[in-house]
């Protein structure tokens, strides 16, 4: 099985442009740096809880698929756990990744981008059926990434900028408007609620902003970082042979003994976790004071270099 190469190129250079903006708008001084922060907060707290909710009570019901689905989430929750302790342990014991940067490289390790150039590439490959169960597996990832990650994310900070140590307990993590929207959006979806209209309309447009808002704001916050420092931090190599080899290969071999997981489901988890590391991580980096210029080297590096490992590693399916 081959992957489309115009639909990962074409997946990319829209990303990138996007985020171009952003990181422009930084340099020519159109905004301050100082506004990322913002941004991050407008896109944890309205839009992205907005685009989750959205992405299920706009899908059609379908309660054949629903036993695939259950199957799909567990093996997500179970191979999301895995990598984050492999990867900490990885980046502390083994590739000694630096102090203060340890906890970040371990959540650009684990997560993947999934959506902003995961769904268009499961898509072509699996048609309707495979971004279904994407969107499924999505779910997971989501409430793994503002909780796990953001725990991940805190581990590297010492400090609030104002002195004062922020508390980022259990509570505050599992109970945020992300997972506030995941939480209403199934109990809607397999509740089968109508929405009214009147306030679909806001949710869908705030929704279409995630997107682009996020590769802006990402592009913002890397404003402050250059090709030359990318290529220079050993930790971005070591992020990236992990992310784009080690954990796609160790996953693809796995699933493949497991006889419970049928064809479409193992397709669709492997190549998901063929990703590169996600744009989030930059935004809860910023949000939360993690050392958000390795995570946008690290996000930037293995974007760049999944053109080249997906095609590669999809051959292996």
């Amino acid at each position: 099985m081959n992957v489309d190469i115009a639909v990962v190129f074409s997946s990319l250079l829209g990303l990138f442009a996007i985020m171009g903006v952003g990181a422009l708008a930084v340099k020519t001084k159109i905004i301050p740096s100082t506004i990322t922060q913002n941004l991050s907060s407008i896109l944890l707290k309205i839009t992205l809880p907005c685009t989750v909710f959205y992405s299920l009570v706009s899908k059609e019901y379908d309660p054949t698929f629903l036993s695939d689905s259950l199957i799909s989430m567990g093996l997500c929750f179970v191979i999301l756990a895995l990598e984050a302790v492999v990867a900490l342990v990885l980046a502390k014991y083994v590739l000694h990744v630096r102090e203060g940067g340890q906890g970040v490289w371990a959540m650009a390790c684990t997560f993947c981008n999934n959506g902003f150039i995961g769904y268009p590439i499961i898509q072509s490959l699996f048609g309707t059926d495979g971004l279904a169960l994407a969107v499924m597996y999505g779910l997971v990832i989501n409430v793994m990434t503002y909780s796990l990650g953001i725990w991940l994310v805190c581990k590297d900070r010492k400090q609030e900028e104002a002195g004062e140590k922020q508390k980022t307990g259990l509570r505050t993590m599992l109970f945020n408007n992300i997972n506030i929207g995941l939480l209403i959006g199934v109990i809607f979806y397999f509740g089968q609620i109508p929405v009214p209209e009147f306030v679909m309309v806001p949710i869908t447009h705030f929704g279409n902003m995630t997107t682009p808002l996020s590769m802006f704001t990402t592009g913002a916050i890397m404003a402050s970082s250059t090709i030359g420092t990318m290529l220079k931090d050993k930790d971005v190599y070591k992020a990236g042979l992990v992310r784009l080899v080690l954990f796609p290969i160790l996953i693809l071999t796995c699933l493949k003994h497991l006889p419970f997981v049928q064809p479409l489901v193992y397709m669709v988890i492997a190549v998901t976790m063929m990703m590169p590391s996600p744009a989030i991580a930059t935004i809860l980096s910023d949000m939360y004071h993690g050392n958000r210029d390795l995570a946008a080297r690290i996000v930037l590096f293995s974007s760049l270099c999944c053109m080249i490992t997906i095609p590669l590693l999809t051959t292996l399916l």
